[in-house]
């Protein structure tokens, strides 16, 4: 009796630890069980919630860009526009349809938009109104998220963009992840029901304990996923740190994290690319290793003249001159894009290298644009420069031919008019005498003006050489002071060289630097009424400077800059009384700069003028004038 006591004791007592154990696991299987549910749902929630603001803010993102690019477009009703700009929208796979009304109605549609009719009205319908909405606004259908945005122009409503996008990827996407989430809790829960087993087999007490303990660790994280679902579905996608769990649970948790973060960055970031690559106005195109097409976006098609389906994995190079850019050329290069007609565009290729962690090659980003104006604006500029150079040469070969047709004649009408005047031909009156010194007199200045036009036509036809060879520079100064002093004598000038004693020999065309000197003074004697004309010469063993000062009116300041232009001759009564075809400084600038000096004017109106130049000691190789 005694035993079959304690044997039904024994019995009761493991009846009760039975119970006990089998009580407590049922509980925590309930726990985890309402605890997956939950985590199920409010995973659920806050996912579709946060899929579903990434979506809104999607459509409404693309509808407001929409609703921007074809501004111009909708007040010129230009349909074909509109249809260019659209066409980028309606290959996105999500895009069911775009909707493009004025004030009088529906003036585009393209593709399925529920409910929506040709009529204003109907628009206005929907969004709970008698007129078009004056702002963005968004109404979510059973599979649509439809938005309406004003086109505005000048701060006025002229028209709205309707667009429908589908919700057919949030739904898939979520009828994944709760698959997933369901496969995943059904193998914990097997897990975690055959381990009870297990330890109750072995000590029922123990298990009562073990069940507590492996009860808190297994709820902790689902709790904590909990939190992060709802988190989530507000917006905040910070991952804490420590989070996991034993086994299948923990395995989940991990999983959870990373759908999370794949969340956060498809969802954020996709509508923000797809947002740069359509707004785009060159072309892009990513490739991969092997070359062949993986993306394009809406200007490559416009360019290239097929649709995307057309491009994407075929090889880059059947529609573009990859082969001109080498492996290591980065630069951009000049190539063709060839369309399906046959037709090649010029265009600008340039080309960046997407690498993976470890520096390898992976794909290639090619962004090329339309040159085709650009092409056409250089051969204009390169046809009108030849014509000018052309127009150039003529006037020069011109001003040549005719200097040298009129100088021939014009030396022997001074030859003979010498001779008259020395009496070869008899005796002449005074009256006659004083004729015909008139007419040499004038003979002779006309004869400057002709060998002045025929040198300026030799240095811009490159003909006029330089003969280098010693010269004295105190002798060039000299020579212009006896050439010119008796015309200072004659106005009441004073003509003042200042030239110091032992000067180095020089080595250029001495005749060509008196004849610029000559110039300068002979300008400075014809322009100064009264006072002083002074010639200075300074020299460092590498140049000499040579300046010419006068008290006559002085040169402004605007006109300081263009005074050396050929036949340019400040606007002044001076000028005109004095005559002159303005182009002595021009071809003294141009002597001196033969010689690879330079000639510059210093001046203030009412005070004078101080022209100077250097040129080197020794010339040694005639330099282009500029």
């Amino acid at each position: 009796m005694r035993l079959r006591l304690k044997f039904r004791y024994a019995l009761t007592l493991l009846g009760l630890t039975l119970t006990v154990v089998v009580t407590q696991s049922v509980a925590q299987y309930m726990e985890l069980r309402s605890a997956a549910d939950e985590l199920r749902e409010s995973t659920a929630l806050s996912m579709d919630g946060a899929l579903l603001r990434q979506y809104q803010q999607r459509a409404v993102g693309l509808s407001t860009a929409l609703s921007t690019s074809v501004v111009d477009a909708l007040y010129r009703l230009d349909v074909e526009e509109i249809d260019t700009l659209v066409s980028g929208l309606s290959s996105l796979p999500d895009v069911d349809g775009v909707a493009v009304l004025d004030g009088s109605g529906l003036l585009y549609l393209e593709g399925d938009i529920p409910g929506f009719t040709d009529d204003v009205s109907a628009v206005a319908a929907w969004s709970a109104g008698d007129s078009l909405p004056a702002s963005t606004m968004v109404e979510f259908l059973e599979d649509k998220i439809l938005t309406s945005t004003p086109v505005k122009l000048s701060g006025s409503t002229i028209g709205h963009v309707v667009l429908a996008v589908s919700m057919m990827p949030i739904r898939e996407e979520l009828a994944a992840v709760r698959a997933d989430h369901d496969r995943r809790v059904s193998d914990a829960t097997v897990v975690i029901l055959a381990t009870s087993v297990e330890i109750a087999a072995v000590a029922a007490m123990l298990c009562m304990v073990l069940a507590f303990f492996v009860g808190g660790r297994l709820s902790r994280p689902i709790t904590s996923l909990t939190l992060l679902a709802q988190r989530i579905g507000r917006g905040d996608f910070r991952m804490p740190e420590g989070l996991g769990g034993p086994g299948e649970v923990g395995e989940l948790a991990s999983s959870f994290v990373g759908m999370a973060d794949n969340l956060r960055r498809t969802t954020v970031s996709n509508a923000y690319l797809d947002g740069i690559l359509s707004s785009m106005l060159d072309g892009l195109v990513v490739t991969d290793a092997e070359g062949l097409i993986r993306k394009v976006n809406a200007a490559t098609c416009t360019l290239l003249e097929l649709e995307e389906d057309q491009l994407i994995d075929r090889p880059l190079a059947r529609f573009l001159d990859v082969e001109r850019l080498s492996a290591d050329d980065l630069e951009p290069r000049e190539g063709l894009a060839r369309r399906q007609n046959g037709e090649s565009v010029p265009v600008l290729i340039s080309r960046a290298e997407l690498v993976d962690g470890q520096d390898r090659a992976q794909s290639r980003v090619w962004v090329f644009r339309d040159i085709t104006r650009i092409r056409q604006a250089q051969d204009e500029l390169i046809a009108a420069k030849k014509d000018a150079e052309r127009a150039n040469e003529a006037k020069s070969q011109f001003l040549a031919n005719m200097s040298h047709e009129l100088r021939t004649p014009l030396n022997a009408v001074l030859g003979f008019s010498e001779l008259v005047i020395d009496g070869t031909y008899g005796d002449i009156s005074p009256a006659v005498r004083e004729a015909m010194e008139r007419v040499e007199r004038n003979g002779q200045h006309l004869l400057g003006l002709i060998n002045d036009v025929l040198d300026l036509s030799k240095i811009e036809a490159g003909r006029l050489a330089l003969s280098l060879g010693r010269y004295d520079m105190a002798d060039v100064v000299r020579t212009v002071e006896s050439s010119l002093g008796p015309l200072a004598a004659e106005k009441r000038i004073t003509l003042e060289c200042s030239i110091p004693p032992e000067l180095p020999t020089g080595w250029g065309d001495g005749r060509r630097i008196t004849q610029a000197l000559m110039n300068l003074v002979g300008n400075a004697v014809k322009f100064t009424e009264s006072g002083t004309v002074s010639v200075g010469v300074e020299c460092d063993s590498i140049s000499f400077t040579v300046s010419v000062t006068d008290t006559g009116p002085g040169i402004a300041e605007t006109d300081q800059h263009t005074i050396f232009e050929d036949f340019y001759q400040v606007d002044g009564s001076i000028t005109r009384r004095q005559g002159g075809t303005g182009l002595g400084l021009a071809i003294a600038k141009r002597m001196i700069e033969m010689h690879g000096g330079r000639l510059w004017v210093d001046s203030t109106l009412g005070q004078g003028a101080e022209f100077v130049f250097t040129v080197p000691v020794r010339t040694e190789r005639q330099t282009v004038a500029a």
